[in-house]
C-alpha cells in the first residue's frame, strides 16, 4: 500500500511581501537613472530645478503678468498683460524682413535668435526663447508677424498673420495692448516689408 503524497502547496504571499520594499527601491532607481539619462540628452527641454515655476495663471511672456487662457480644440484665446508703466526699450535695429526672412527666426534653430512681429514691428523674443521654441505655448508667433492673432487673442496658428482687416475695435485695443507689452520688453529689431 503507497501512501499518497500531497503536493506541497507553496505560499506565494511571503515572497512578495518579502521583496516588496526590493522591488519599490529598483523601482525608484530606475526612475532617478531615467531622469538623469534625460536631462543628458535634452538639457535645454528639462526646466531648471532652481528655476521659478510659471503658475498655470500666468503668462509664459511674461511670468508675472495674469493671463485668461480658454483652450478649445480648434482654437485657444488669452488675453493681454496689464501693462505697467515705463519707457519702451530703445529701437536698436533697422533690418528690413521679408515674411520668408523672418520665418528664419521661429525658434527651431537654437543658434538664432527668435523674432515675433506685431503690426509690422519685429522683436527679439529671444531672451524668452523657452515660451516660443517648438512644443512651446507661444511658439505659433514665432518667425511670424502675429498681429491678428494677438489682436483676437487667438492662439490659432490660422490667426497668425499680418492681416488686422476685419478685427473690431477691441480687437484693435487689444492689440494695441501686446504692441506697447512687447515694447517695453523686447528689443526692436527692425521691421517687415
Amino acid at each position: 500500500m503507497t501512501d499518497k503524497v500531497e503536493p506541497e502547496v507553496i505560499s506565494v504571499a511571503a515572497p512578495v511581501e518579502a521583496m516588496s520594499w526590493q522591488v519599490l527601491v529598483l523601482m525608484l532607481v530606475g526612475i532617478y537613472l531615467f531622469s538623469v539619462f534625460v536631462r543628458t540628452i535634452f538639457p535645454d527641454k528639462i526646466p531648471d530645478a532652481e528655476a521659478e515655476p510659471l503658475s498655470p495663471l500666468t503668462s509664459p511672456v511674461s511670468p508675472t503678468a495674469p493671463i485668461s487662457l480658454k483652450a478649445s480644440d480648434s482654437n485657444s484665446e488669452f488675453t493681454p498683460p496689464d501693462n505697467s508703466p515705463g519707457p519702451d526699450l530703445p529701437s536698436a535695429g533697422t533690418d528690413v524682413f521679408t515674411p520668408a526672412s523672418l520665418a528664419e527666426f521661429d525658434g527651431k534653430d537654437d543658434k538664432k535668435s527668435v523674432y515675433v512681429a506685431i503690426k509690422g514691428t519685429v522683436f527679439d523674443v529671444t531672451k524668452n526663447r523657452s515660451s516660443y521654441c517648438p512644443g512651446a505655448s507661444y511658439h505659433m508667433f514665432a518667425g511670424k508677424d502675429a498681429s491678428r492673432a494677438l489682436g483676437k487673442s487667438s492662439l490659432n496658428k490660422a490667426d497668425c498673420v499680418p492681416d488686422t482687416s476685419g478685427l473690431t475695435e477691441k480687437e484693435l485695443e487689444t492689440l494695441d495692448k501686446w504692441e506697447s507689452f512687447y515694447r517695453k520688453k523686447y528689443p526692436i529689431v527692425g521691421t517687415v516689408a
